[in-house]
């Protein structure tokens, strides 16, 4: 912020309800009010789904956890719950058996997992059967009948959503609903650019500043070239 109020950039706080094209470049809506650009970077990251309204005072404390490469070393040799669809969940926890030697998938759904879960079984993942997450104020459960397995810590991949008020632009997304980039971070929209987690890779912010430098050297590069003038020696 101190860098942009230097050069006279404003930063705005606003909620932009809608991004469109016009003739000239790009319209920002918000707050009953416009601002027109050539091009526009969307920065607006993620919002993880979690399993429930506990979830942040899981989070607090540790029970519940969201990036292993974020994190993972301060798991280690912890029982550690990998939570999730079936699917989705079997390469992570594969991953995670390299910082401890007890680790169990918690199939949302109750699927084995397919070629992903058997290659983490054979690895020693513990594979529970169906049952519920649940949080007892200190650390969470796995219920299944009968009984309750207790975890250290619980790592959750229940995907994310992200808000992009685009008005009549279609961008390309993947499966899992990620914006997809071409090498200059520019989105399938001339002049549309997306950085950080709302691309796919590695959700880090070192890699979030390294996309932002991409697109603005991109966008510098697309915008007239003006030439600068002389100045006037100080008197």
């Amino acid at each position: 912020r101190a860098q942009a109020a230097a050069v006279s950039v404003p930063v705005e706080q606003v909620r932009v309800d809608r991004i469109a094209r016009d003739a000239e470049g790009f319209v920002i809506a918000g707050n009953g009010r416009e601002w027109r650009a050539r091009a526009v970077l969307l920065a607006t990251g993620l919002r993880d789904r979690l399993p429930g309204p506990w979830a942040e005072d899981a989070l607090a404390c540790g029970a519940l956890r969201l990036c292993p490469i974020c994190d993972a070393f301060e798991a280690s040799d912890l029982v550690i719950g990998v939570y999730g669809a079936g699917r989705d969940i079997g390469s992570h926890a594969r991953f995670l058996r390299t910082f401890s030697p007890r680790v169990s998938a918690l199939p949302s759904d109750g699927d084995d997992g397919g070629a992903e879960g058997e290659a983490a079984r054979a690895a020693g993942v513990e594979w529970l059967g169906a049952g519920e997450l649940r949080f007892d104020g200190r650390r969470c459960h796995w219920h299944r009948a009968g009984d309750a397995v207790p975890l250290d810590t619980v790592y959750c991949y229940l995907g994310s959503d992200a808000s992009l008020p685009l008005d009549g632009l279609e961008v390309e997304r993947t499966r899992s609903g990620e914006v997809v980039v071409d090498r200059h971070q520019q989105t399938c929209v001339p002049g549309l650019y997306a950085i950080g987690d709302l691309v796919g890779g590695l959700n880090q912010i070192s890699v979030a500043v390294g996309h932002a430098a991409i697109a603005a050297t991109h966008v510098h590069g697309q915008l007239p070239e003006t030439l600068r003038q002389a100045q006037e020696p100080a008197r």
